[in-house]
């Protein structure tokens, strides 16, 4: 049966399941949810219906995710890079500041020689070259230039 052939009832009900059955495999934030409703080619106003219902039961929130993704990436990726990618992902920029203050220790440095270490720089050993291809990689990753020079010339981990 197609999707226009149905009732709205059931169009409604055919949307909240896809929405669980999506959840139930990851998270996603309630922006995600409507856009793969939308590319599934539902109505807003059943769009609109499903994700507010799985935001009512608790199952989608938009702070709790961010809150993970920034506890499972600020080790690896500098906080401005978790905001962009937040930010794609549909989360308010309001909330995003909240998450990031809420995380503390926002000095990146310790990610970026943790990173250097397993990349295996050495600062003593690193030529002009090496440093400049380091740097690139660091900021590519988001990081303050002003992080990355401190550390490059960091023998010493923080």
């Amino acid at each position: 049966m197609k999707r226009e052939d149905l009732s709205p009832e059931a169009l409604v009900r055919r949307a909240r399941q896809r929405l669980l059955f999506l959840l139930d495999k990851r998270d996603y934030t309630a922006w995600q949810l409507k856009m793969k409703l939308k590319r599934g080619g539902y109505p807003e106003e059943v769009i609109e219906d499903a994700v507010r219902y799985v935001i009512d039961l608790g199952i989608v929130n938009d702070r709790n995710y961010a809150r993970r993704y920034i506890e499972c990436r600020k080790q690896s990726v500098s906080l401005r890079k978790i905001e962009q990618d937040l930010a794609l992902k549909g989360v308010n920029r309001e909330l995003l500041k909240e998450c990031i203050e809420e995380a503390g220790d926002t000095d990146e440095r310790p990610g970026i020689m943790k990173l250097l270490k397993k990349r295996r720089y050495d600062a003593e050993c690193a030529d002009a070259a090496e440093k400049r291809k380091q740097f690139s990689y660091l900021l590519g990753k988001g990081y303050k230039p002003g992080d990355i020079s401190y550390c490059l010339e960091c023998s010493v981990s923080l």
